[in-house]
């Protein structure tokens, strides 16, 4: 899971969050950025629940329209 304090930088562009599994190279930290400006064209929104020690869950909704 990821540290509260470190939550609120998850769709920060360039930034990313270090962890101790993590190999030690430099990412440029924009795959939930544009994930989350994509969605939010769509009319979706992403969000994450993510507890220290135990693990993360993302949830992402995308609206449907059936248009027959």
């Amino acid at each position: 899971g990821i540290p509260k304090e470190q939550m609120i930088k998850l769709f920060n562009p360039y930034c990313s969050i270090k962890s101790i599994y993590e190999t030690p190279c430099d990412s440029s930290g924009l795959g939930l950025y544009i994930t989350k400006q994509l969605l939010n064209m769509l009319g979706g929104s992403i969000s994450i629940k993510s507890e220290h020690g135990k693990g993360t869950t993302v949830y992402i909704s995308i609206p449907y329209r059936n248009e027959k």
